[in-house]
């Protein structure tokens, strides 16, 4: 859940600091939502690659959104949160019609993780799978399949530009 809160004062490292979370959201029911960033000195929240809340320059904070989701589909979240100096906290919830405001519930955000038991060593970095934002495909001059797990080996990911793009650019 994100419901931080680390005190005052420069020491053990709470002041001038920075964090970025990445993950994904997924509501029970279809409908719209409350979102509730409080945070102290400021953040920035982005829900499927969009900026909804940016009070990047001001100290305690609420700030709040309605936005409608719905129930079992994956939302990007994404949270950048700075503290300078004094009090360093933050925390997320929501409601609905059918919810009280509550933290969101850690069995409803989720993030990318290594496939259990998997013969392979594979580093994810969390909420860094952002279908549809990002794709890979095979290079036929490379074998991908000749990597061996635990040693360090290469790959390539080109960006894709969209037939609908592509077909505006050459007119």
């Amino acid at each position: 859940m994100l419901n931080f809160d680390w005190g005052y004062g420069p020491n053990y490292g709470r002041d001038y600091v920075s964090i970025h979370w990445r993950g994904k959201v997924k509501p029970m029911t279809t409908e719209e939502y409350t979102l509730y960033v409080t945070a102290d000195d400021g953040f920035r929240f982005f829900v499927n690659h969009k900026m909804i809340i940016d009070p990047w320059g001001e100290a305690l904070i609420e700030e709040k959104r309605v936005i409608y989701l719905q129930a079992d589909i994956y939302y990007d979240m994404k949270i950048e949160y700075k503290d300078e100096t004094g009090a360093a906290h933050l925390n997320m919830e929501w409601s609905s019609n059918s919810l009280v405001r509550m933290l969101i519930p850690s069995d409803q955000l989720y993030h990318a993780s290594h496939i259990v038991e998997s013969p392979f060593k594979l580093d994810v970095v969390p909420g860094a799978a952002d279908y549809p934002y990002g794709e890979f495909f095979d290079n036929p001059k490379i074998n991908r399949f000749t990597a061996i797990a635990g040693e360090a080996t290469t790959f390539f990911v080109q960006a894709k530009v969209s037939k609908a793009y592509r077909s505006k650019s050459l007119k």
